[in-house]
């Protein structure tokens, strides 16, 4: 079994600052960020990562799919709406205990309660991306390989 993350992606950046502050300059630097940090946090977490987004007239297929940094990124097309292919995907997914749905949508939310899925808010998905980010900063600061002489050094330093 794999966990999956089903993210709906605009209700994401609507909700966290750091990326609803980038829609004052584009939408798509704000999706670049909110895929950018999804994609670290699926390296740290050896998670899988969907994410779903509203389309636009633009879209050349019914829904345009695709992946950047390990996340797989769905666009529906206008005038559909992420949700029905949220909710799709929710009951199509074979392990829904694996499933965590990330939105504060009370109509997919409730869909995915009732399909077996857990929930998870934007603001709690954004806090543990912030967490495994800083975490992994402070492990790429130190060694960890000490040989067995030098762990016999530290010890004797320190009286072990």
């Amino acid at each position: 079994m794999s966990q999956m993350l089903i993210i709906d992606g605009y209700n994401v950046i609507h909700q966290i600052t750091e990326y609803r502050d980038l829609l004052q300059i584009d939408l798509e630097p704000a999706r670049d960020k909110l895929i950018h940090d999804l994609g670290i946090y699926r390296a740290l977490k050896s998670v899988k990562i969907l994410v779903v987004f509203d389309g636009a007239a633009d879209i050349p297929a019914a829904n345009y799919q695709t992946a950047k940094n390990g996340v797989h990124i769905i666009y529906s097309r206008a005038p559909m709406k992420a949700d029905p292919l949220i909710k799709r995907r929710i009951a199509t997914r074979n392990q829904k205990d694996e499933t965590i749905v990330v939105t504060n949508d009370n109509d997919i939310k409730k869909f995915s309660k009732e399909a077996g899925a857990f929930l998870l808010s934007p603001t709690e998905l954004y806090t543990r991306i912030k967490t495994k980010k800083r975490e992994k900063s402070i492990s790429d600061k130190y060694e960890h390989n000490m040989t067995p002489d030098e762990l016999k050094e530290w010890k004797k330093l320190f009286g072990v």
